[in-house]
C-alpha cells in the first residue's frame, strides 16, 4: 500500500466537540437531535477540501444534491464511510498525512485512534497528536479569559472593556448569587462550551430553582461555571486566525447575528466594514500577541475563530476584544471560505436552518422558488444554493446571495 505523507487531508464534521470534552468520556455520544444535526451538516467541511483530501460521511449524496454541489462548489473530495474509515481509505491506496476533524475531543481522538499512526510525523508529535488533561484545560474558557486579560493589560486605553466587567469563575451556588451585588444582570457559561450552547441568561436579581439545578448540573460535571455581567450589545463580530508551529495568521473578519439568548442565527458574507473605535488591524494584531504571549500553539494548531462585540456602558462605545474562542472549524469561517466559491460582485448570506417541525426540503422548495440561482461566469451571482442534502436532512446549511451593488 502507498503511504502518501504529504498532501492528503482526511475531513470529518463532528459540531459536538465542546459537549465531547466537557464529558470526557471517549465513548461519549451526543442525543439523538445533535446526531441528526451532525448527519445534516457533515458537507460543510468540502468547502476546505482539494481533490486529494477525504471527507467521512454517513451517506453518500443524493442525486440531488450532487448536482447543487457540481453547479456550485464544484470540488469532489473522495467520500469514504464514516463508519468504516480504515477499511474504505485501504482501498482508495493511501492514509491521510494530516487529520481535520471540525474541533478535537476525547471522542473524536479515539474515533480516529486507528488512523492516527499513518499520519505524517510532523502531524503524531505536534499538539493534535494526542490529547491529555493539559488539553482539556486548554479548551475551557479560561483560556479565553487569560487572553482577554492580556489583550486589557498590554494595550490598556479608553475603549476595550473595563477590567470591572471581566468575567470571573464561580465554583458554588451562593458565588454565582454574590456576583448580583455588583452586576444586576447575569450571564453564566459552562466551561466547556460555545456558539450559545451552555448558556444561561438572567435578567432579574435572583436565582429561581431551575437556574440553581441548572447551575449545580454544570458545577458537578465541570467543576466550576463562568459568570459576566450581561452587556448592552451593539453588534456581534469575530477575526479568523490560523494557529501555525511558527506563528499565528490572521486571515479575516466576519460578521454574525445572534437571537435573545445569544444564539447562532447567520453570517453574512462579504459584510460592510465592521466600525469600531479601534481599527481591526489593531484588534487582530493584539490578539495575535495575546495567543502568542500564552502560547497556545503549544496546545493547539489549526483555525481559530474569535468572538468580539461593541457594546454601550453609560452611553459610551467599548469593545469587547474576546468574548470567547472556537479553537475549531466555525461558521465564521465557512462565511470566509464561502467568498473564494462565489461571484467578485455578489455578497449575501450563510444560514442554518434548525426546527424540528419542518424539514430542510420544505426550506429548499420555497427558497428555490424565491430566490432561483443564477451563474454568472461559471461562479453563483445571486440566489439560493443548498449545503446540505434537501433530500434527507432535518436541518440544513444554505447560501443566499444578491449582486454586490
Amino acid at each position: 500500500m502507498c503511504i502518501d505523507p504529504k498532501n492528503r487531508k482526511l475531513f470529518v464534521f463532528n459540531p459536538t466537540c465542546e459537549m465531547a470534552i466537557a464529558n470526557g468520556n471517549i465513548a461519549w455520544s451526543p442525543n439523538k437531535h445533535m446526531q441528526q444535526f451532525e448527519k445534516d451538516l457533515e458537507y460543510l467541511p468540502i468547502l476546505f477540501t482539494k481533490g486529494n483530501d477525504l471527507l467521512a460521511v454517513h451517506k453518500k449524496p443524493s442525486t440531488v444534491f450532487a448536482k447543487w454541489l457540481n453547479k456550485t462548489i464544484k470540488i469532489q473530495p473522495l467520500l469514504i464511510d464514516r463508519t468504516h474509515m480504515v477499511p474504505e481509505i485501504e482501498n482508495y491506496g493511501s492514509f491521510p498525512a494530516e487529520l481535520h476533524p471540525w474541533g478535537w475531543s476525547p471522542t473524536i481522538y479515539h474515533t480516529l485512534k486507528n488512523l492516527m499512526p499513518y499520519t505524517s510525523d510532523v502531524f503524531r508529535k505536534g499538539p493534535n497528536g494526542e490529547w491529555s488533561n493539559d488539553t482539556k484545560k486548554f479548551y475551557s474558557r479560561k483560556t479565553a479569559l487569560a487572553l482577554l486579560k492580556t489583550i486589557v493589560r498590554e494595550h490598556s486605553q479608553e475603549y476595550l472593556l473595563p477590567p470591572a466587567y471581566h468575567p470571573v469563575v464561580a465554583k458554588t451556588v451562593e458565588e454565582v448569587e454574590q456576583r448580583f451585588r455588583k452586576w444586576p444582570q447575569i450571564v453564566l457559561k459552562a466551561p466547556w462550551s460555545a456558539s450559545g450552547r451552555g448558556i444561561q441568561i438572567l435578567r432579574y436579581r435572583y436565582l429561581n430553582k431551575s437556574n440553581v439545578q441548572w447551575i449545580n448540573s454544570v458545577l458537578n460535571q465541570q467543576g466550576y461555571i463562568m459568570v459576566e455581567p450581561l452587556l448592552d450589545k451593539v453588534a456581534d463580530f469575530s477575526l479568523h486566525f490560523k494557529i501555525n508551529a511558527e506563528n499565528i495568521e490572521y486571515i479575516g473578519s466576519g460578521q454574525f447575528t445572534t437571537n435573545v439568548n445569544g444564539q447562532y442565527e447567520q453570517n453574512i458574507i462579504k459584510p460592510k466594514k465592521t466600525q469600531t473605535p479601534v481599527p481591526l488591524s489593531s484588534l487582530a494584531k493584539w490578539i495575535t500577541g495575546a495567543m502568542t504571549e500564552n502560547r497556545v500553539n503549544t496546545f493547539y494548531r489549526g483555525f481559530a475563530g474569535v468572538d468580539l462585540m461593541t457594546i454601550k456602558i453609560n452611553e459610551k462605545t467599548y469593545i469587547h476584544p474576546l468574548v470567547e474562542v472556537n479553537w475549531r472549524y466555525n461558521m465564521g469561517l465557512v462565511a470566509l471560505q464561502l467568498e473564494k466559491f462565489i461571484h467578485p460582485n455578489s455578497k449575501g448570506s450563510f444560514k442554518i436552518h434548525v426546527n424540528p417541525k419542518i424539514p430542510f426540503f420544505e426550506i429548499h422548495k420555497q427558497h428555490t422558488a424565491a430566490y432561483p440561482l443564477t451563474i454568472k461566469e461559471g461562479l453563483p451571482y445571486s440566489g439560493y444554493f443548498p449545503l446540505s442534502d434537501p433530500e434527507i436532512a432535518r436541518s440544513g446549511a444554505y447560501v443566499i446571495l444578491k449582486a454586490n451593488v
